[in-house]
């Protein structure tokens, strides 16, 4: 027998083959052997009933002894080895069945062993692939993919390990029943043994062939019981034989193809392996040599280091000089304005400049046409004298022509002289060189004002404002291209400017916005305003543009000469009837707090003209009488402003009212007088000459000279 406490849990290892010697099939039981077993019962018994009916009544009684003893020999536990009675068979029967039992176990040991070997094997595969998992980290997919199929293979062996737990205790309940029918016969014998003492007993009051009929009819029944019993076990046998047979071929079929598989994934793992030794080897060569340029470049990485370093150094002592150089950039900055304004004011804070434009002969203006036969030249009616600091006006007579005067005899000679003359050769450049000087106090933080004054048709506004292109600009766009290149080239030194634009003319008393748009109200009202905190002057309503290029202010010019008022007179086929005043604020501020605020008034004063040498009349002669008297209030507010008087009359005109801010105190001042080279203005150009020549003797802002000044005609 097998005891079931040699069955334990555990993987199942793949069954033998047939042919092993622990293998056992259903054929393998000696069923012949149990049929002649049997046969010989049963031919037993015929003979014992064949004695039984031919003997006399005494064979009748030693026959029915001897076949109580026969079933009694059958169904005893110790019966004597040489009968042959079904007692025997059943044993026989039930030892084969021990035997077969006792085989399945053995079988079960050999499954078990075999379970017990592969998973030595599984666990010394498991020890490989963990090892192999450290050289092939990088193949974490297939790796993940191998322990997915091991754990697959494991459940599969817990899965054959809980079947043949089921089996065993299939067979574990086979034994129980067999033990239970061992006992079922035992209690069956020792019952037949007290029915046989019963039946000796009862042998002498009953028949003796009753009796043996009896015992016959049970012993019958019990052999068929037994035969069913027995063919019951048989066909459990056999089907647990056929179903251990089908689960060593399943575990077979199961654990080839997962070795099969397994070796696969080893030998591709072990190839993956190699291959990957092979990289780190190629990876330690590279390392090798990187290792090998890397010390040279670790080298090369200090010595530049080392160069690093040097410059550093070199660096920190540059910007320590820069930052020197910087501040000392910045007090000569300081001490450049300082001297700048110094040489200004001794020049003088209010200057004048004398420029006669050249004689108009072809295509010549109103002016120099109305000259006709007895204009002459330029040469004719100014001398230039004194290195271009004195100018003298002849005036032509009727006599004959002289040498002296190059065509009439002169009636009268006038001299006069100024802080710069230009002639008609002068260009706008040679102009503009000696106008800079006063535009860069504007950039220092000074309030400037420069206007042009002349009769109409003198080239005020050709000097103020020509927007030509070349030599031919005026002074308003090379001032503002001045400006533009003073902040590109301070920017350099942490200097921001900002720059605001406006224009405006005042025509009869009235300020008008030349910025404004053509169709804006008419009711809009420009009023000129004082602020006394501040002194500055402003207009309400006006356009202030903000201007961030050049090309910026050429718009807001020719904007404002679209919008500015003209008319044609005797003078001039287009005099300017109004007073133009471009003006620009200029501030600007650096990184180490410091700030500068200038102002820049650029002016094309209207022409000064008697009516009736302009033949003005209605309202050109109106325009002309708006003008004079503007001009005139400007005279005595320089006057004023001469003489140190304690009331400037700035309030007479809208013009001067609206300067007040730039004329006066540390303001700068600069007046151009234009002239007509014609001899038919020479009246003009002589008072003209006359206002500049007092205008040149006043000083403003410094000590003024003694006596009093008066520009009135």
């Amino acid at each position: 027998m097998v005891s079931l406490t040699a069955i334990n849990g555990g993987a199942v290892e793949p069954p033998l083959d047939d042919g092993s010697p622990g293998g056992v099939s259903a054929s393998s039981v000696d069923d012949a052997l149990v049929d002649e077993a049997l046969d010989d019962a049963d031919l037993h018994l015929g003979g014992t009933k064949s004695s039984t009916a031919g003997g006399s009544g005494s064979s009748s009684a030693a026959a029915a002894a001897a076949a109580a003893a026969a079933v009694a020999g059958a169904t005893a536990a110790a019966a004597p080895p040489g009968g042959v009675l079904r007692r025997e068979v059943t044993l026989h029967v039930l030892e084969t069945v021990n035997s077969r039992v006792e085989n399945i176990g053995s079988i079960i040991l050999l499954l078990r062993k075999q379970l017990s070997r592969l998973k030595d094997a599984l666990e010394r595969e498991t020890l490989s692939r963990v090892a192999s998992d450290a050289l092939v980290e990088r193949h974490s997919d297939k790796i993940a993919s191998l322990r997915r199929q091991r754990r697959g293979l494991r459940q599969k062996v817990v899965e054959e390990a809980s079947r043949a737990d089921s089996l065993a205790d299939r067979v574990s309940s086979v034994l129980a029943e067999r033990d239970r029918l061992i006992g079922e016969v035992r209690t069956a014998q020792a019952a037949h043994a007290a029915s046989a003492a019963a039946a000796a007993e009862a042998a002498a009051t009953s028949s003796v062939s009753a009796a043996s009929a009896a015992e016959e009819a049970r012993a019958e029944e019990l052999v068929r019981e037994l035969e069913s019993t027995k063919a019951a076990r048989d066909g459990e046998v056999a089907a647990l034989l056929r179903e251990m047979a089908s689960v060593k071929g399943e575990m077979a079929t199961e654990s080839s193809r997962a070795l099969a598989a397994a070796t696969e994934q080893v030998r591709a793992v072990t190839a993956q392996r190699d291959s990957a030794v092979a990289e780190a080897e190629a990876a330690t060569a590279r390392v090798s040599e990187l290792e090998s340029g890397n010390n040279r470049q670790v080298l090369a990485v200090a010595d530049l280091e080392r160069k690093v370093r040097t410059l550093q150094d070199q660096l920190g002592s540059n910007n320590h000089e820069m930052t020197s150089l910087r501040r000392q950039s910045l007090d000569d900055e300081v001490e450049r304005r300082r001297l700048h304004n110094q040489v200004q004011e001794l020049k003088g804070n209010i200057r004048v400049y004398c420029r006669v434009r050249p004689l108009l002969l072809k295509g010549a203006g109103v002016g120099d046409a109305a000259g006709g036969a007895g204009a002459t030249s330029a040469s004719g009616v100014f001398k230039y004298h004194s290195r271009g600091r004195g100018i003298d006006a002849v005036k032509p007579g009727d006599g004959p022509a002289t040498s002296a005067t190059g065509g009439l005899p002169p009636v009268g000679k006038w001299s006069f002289a100024f802080d710069r003359v230009f002639d008609g050769s002068a260009s706008q450049g040679d102009v503009f060189a000696e106008v800079s000087e006063m535009v860069q106090s504007a950039l220092d933080g000074f309030r400037v004002c420069i206007f042009a004054y002349g009769q109409s048709g003198s080239g005020k506004t050709h000097t103020m404002l020509s927007s030509a292109n070349g030599d031919e600009l005026g002074v308003i766009p090379r001032a503002v291209s001045q400006i533009f290149d003073h902040t590109e080239r301070m920017a350099a030194d942490g200097w921001k400017f900002e720059l605001k634009a406006s224009f405006m003319e005042v025509y009869n008393e009235q300020v008008r916005d030349l910025l404004g748009a053509a169709d804006e109200d008419p009711n809009v009202k420009y009023d000129v305003k004082f602020d006394a905190a501040t002194k500055l002057c402003w207009v309400t309503n006006l356009t202030t543009a903000t201007v961030n290029s050049r090309e910026e202010v050429d718009n807001v010019i020719q904007t404002s000469l679209n919008n500015r008022s003209t008319a044609s007179t005797r003078s001039n086929e287009r005099s300017s009837r109004s007073h133009c005043v471009f003006r620009l604020h200029i501030a600007g501020a650096n990184n180490h707090g410091g700030n500068v605020s200038g102002l820049l008034n650029l002016i094309d004063l209207a022409g000064s003209e008697r009516v009736k040498v302009s033949g003005a009349a209605g309202a050109r002669m109106r325009e002309a009488q708006a003008i004079n008297k503007s001009l005139s209030a400007l005279g005595d507010v320089i006057a004023a402003l001469a003489n140190k008087d304690k009331h400037i009359p700035f309030r007479n005109s809208k013009l001067t009212y609206f300067l007040q801010d730039s004329l006066g105190g540390d303001s700068k001042t600069l007046m151009f007088v234009n002239l007509s080279p014609s001899s038919a203005h020479f009246s003009e150009s002589l008072c003209s000459l006359r206002f500049a020549q007092k205008v040149n003797a006043c000083e403003i802002g410094r000590a003024g000279k003694s006596g009093r000044v008066s520009l009135g005609g």
